[in-house]
């Protein structure tokens, strides 16, 4: 039997796996990751890749190393010019050094042979822990921990029954399908959303290929370095929301700390220069509907028709509680507390039951707003060592 079983092995699962083997001092061989990608950060490669993302939005602090300094550190290490690799204010890192960094802690603690490729099917009780099923059979771990990313569906305009929203020329930014080299030279592009990932996308685009691109946003612009006041990263805001005790107003404030549809100060700076070339235009309106018309697209904004080539939909995740038939199943047969919206209710130590414990967005009334944030599994990563 093993001692832990970590369910994902995204950015959040290689952390954790890293916190547990060089920390913690678990075994390796009492240690397995599942996941069904071949290789470890495989979807946030894929996700990064698709929004155009050149610097994180995340500090320097923020990575899958242990030591808080160890991104700047092989930063330094790697280059005399190492300060070109960060952007300021909050030292963000450029995606390329993250990355980098990010292979040499995989390589240097082979955490890769830590893996198992495989889709957790269910979770069933055994006596001294749980028994994992998945499409690599069955696994059996006295601690479980569900690392699984960002596990709500993907967020689609609602537009009326039968219009397409999902083919070759309309697609969702993080549909696994989608990647930028898709999209041919000078094809008009509308890019549907309003946050970072559109501005991100429009900025490659734009800088990259010769391409006309249209930003269709449904509300103002909003500036903010972070997705979220950076004093949830502390025990500041953190412990106001633990001493809630009622689990909805727990999500209300969750729910309403994020600011969703912001970017920062830079991103907003190269936005008004591709703006200023004239090959990038930002517009406000509501999609009621995309229509095909020969080989375009029209974009039916009520009082307005536009003409493009391609629809890209960068609008995010769902904000609706997690839900699939895994979450589901697991507890359901496990009988484990839910809030009436439908989230994992976990005690302090993000337990969900004895021994099974939540990390990432499913954490989030017990870790605030960053729980699906680089930060927050670095908080749960403090939790576990100073609990186990």
């Amino acid at each position: 039997m093993l001692e832990w079983l970590i369910v994902g092995g995204g950015v959040q699962g290689s952390y954790l796996s890293h916190v547990l083997t060089a920390r913690m001092g678990v075994a390796r061989d009492s240690l397995r990751v599942i996941d069904p990608h071949p290789d470890p950060l495989a979807r946030w490669q894929q996700t990064t890749q698709a929004c155009g993302m050149r610097f994180l939005r995340s500090p320097a602090a923020h990575h899958i190393g242990l030591s808080t300094n160890e991104l700047l550190d092989f930063a330094r290490a790697r280059s005399r010019n190492w300060q070109r690799e960060f952007l300021q204010p909050y030292l963000r890192p450029s995606l390329e050094l993250w990355n980098a960094h990010a292979k040499h802690v995989l390589e240097t603690h082979r955490l890769a042979e830590l893996r198992i490729q495989g889709q957790v099917t269910g979770i069933t009780r055994l006596p001294s822990g749980y028994c994992v099923s998945s499409s690599a059979g069955e696994l059996r771990s006295r601690s479980v921990i569900l690392a699984l990313g960002n596990s709500q569906p993907l967020h689609y305009p609602a537009l009326p029954d039968g219009q397409p929203l999902n083919d070759e020329r309309i697609m969702h930014m993080y549909d696994p399908r989608f990647s930028p080299a898709m999209i041919r030279p000078g094809e008009r592009v509308a890019i549907i959303g309003s946050g970072v990932s559109a501005a991100q996308l429009a900025i490659s685009l734009v800088s990259a290929a010769d391409n006309e691109v249209l930003i269709l946003t449904d509300r103002m612009p909003v500036l903010s370095w972070f997705d979220s006041d950076p004093g949830w990263n502390g025990p500041r805001l953190l412990e106001r929301l633990r001493a809630i005790a009622d689990m909805e107003e727990r999500q209300r404030i969750v729910g309403g700390a994020r600011i969703r549809g912001s970017f920062p100060g830079d991103t907003a700076a190269s936005l008004l220069a591709c703006s200023m070339q004239g090959r990038l235009a930002i517009k406000h309106g509501s999609l009621l509907g995309i229509l095909r018309n020969g080989g375009e697209l029209q974009l039916d904004l009520g009082e307005d028709i536009l003409s493009t080539d391609r629809v890209i939909l960068a609008t995010g995740f769902s904000t609706e509680p997690p839900s699939g038939p895994l979450l589901d199943r697991i507890s359901k047969v496990l009988d484990l507390p839910r809030s009436s919206q439908g989230w994992p209710v976990v005690n302090g130590n993000c337990e969900w039951s004895s021994g099974l414990y939540l990390s990432g967005a499913l954490a989030q009334l017990e870790l605030g707003p960053v729980a699906r944030n680089i930060s927050g599994v670095r908080s749960f990563a403090r939790i576990l060592a100073s609990e186990t």
